[in-house]
């Protein structure tokens, strides 16, 4: 769990020392110790990780503010129509007695996980599909029953078909620009380039700085169709180590 945000992160060390050194100032020292330690922050952060996994900020309206988040720029998780349905999906469950045990424990224990490592993330919360859905399509069916008539179901076919048109035409056209720098886009172009010129040099360095990422070499190994049995048994290879154990 070394890598993960809520344990070994420098950060998290720091603002706990933070608090204790302006604490200890005006209070005795064993109340800021009481007050400000790791089981304590971690639960915060834990607790505040797990929220997140209910917002609706998240779900409906800008989804993860990680950036590398899987979807286009002000896009939530869900499409925003998605939401009165989920709540009257929720009304009409819990009113006639549809909610089986089973899915209410997978709606509450689903984000767990993914809080022990950080705040709400699509990669993570893939968990919960297709539960939202599911409830959605309870408040679909009873919202077309209740109102029968053929405007108000013309309405909603609109507005879905609207909604999905944006999403698919945003994702395929402005996602790519969006997410390319998040996605390593360059390094295809890059290693093709070396592949043809590798020949007229005796060491080639590539060193990209400013992209928080510790493995860049796996794009040289997937780019360049390395051989992998001769990768892993390490002929010609120096691994190092960084700050953060990545290898």
């Amino acid at each position: 769990f070394s890598q993960t945000t809520s344990v070994g992160a420098v950060g998290f060390i720091n603002r706990i020392n933070e608090h204790r050194k302006s604490c200890s100032v005006y209070s005795p020292q064993i109340l800021c110790r009481l007050v400000y330690n790791k089981p304590v922050e971690r639960t915060i952060e834990f607790g505040k990780n797990l929220i997140n996994h209910y917002s609706t900020t998240t779900f409906f309206l800008y989804g993860s503010q990680l950036g590398l988040s899987g979807m286009p720029q002000g896009w939530g998780f869900f499409h925003l129509f998605e939401f009165p349905l989920i709540l009257i999906g929720i009304a009409v469950m819990i009113r006639k007695r549809l909610f089986p045990p089973i899915l209410l424990l997978w709606g509450l224990i689903y984000g767990i996980p993914s809080s022990l490592a950080g705040e709400a993330h699509i990669w993570r919360m893939m968990t919960l599909f297709p539960l939202p859905q599911i409830i959605g399509a309870v408040g679909l069916i009873y919202f077309s029953n209740f109102w029968k008539t053929k405007i108000i179901k013309i309405a909603i076919l609109l507005v879905i078909t609207f909604s999905l048109l944006r999403f698919t035409l945003d994702y395929f056209t402005y996602f790519p620009y969006y997410q390319g720098s998040y996605s390593y886009y360059g390094f295809a172009d890059l290693y093709h380039y070396l592949k043809t010129i590798e020949k007229d040099y005796d060491n080639i360095v590539v060193a990209p700085i400013g992209m928080n990422f510790n493995q860049l070499y796996i794009y040289y190994l997937f780019y360049s169709q390395y051989d992998p049995r001769i990768y892993q048994l390490g002929i010609d290879l120096d691994r190092s180590v960084g700050e953060q154990n990545w290898v």
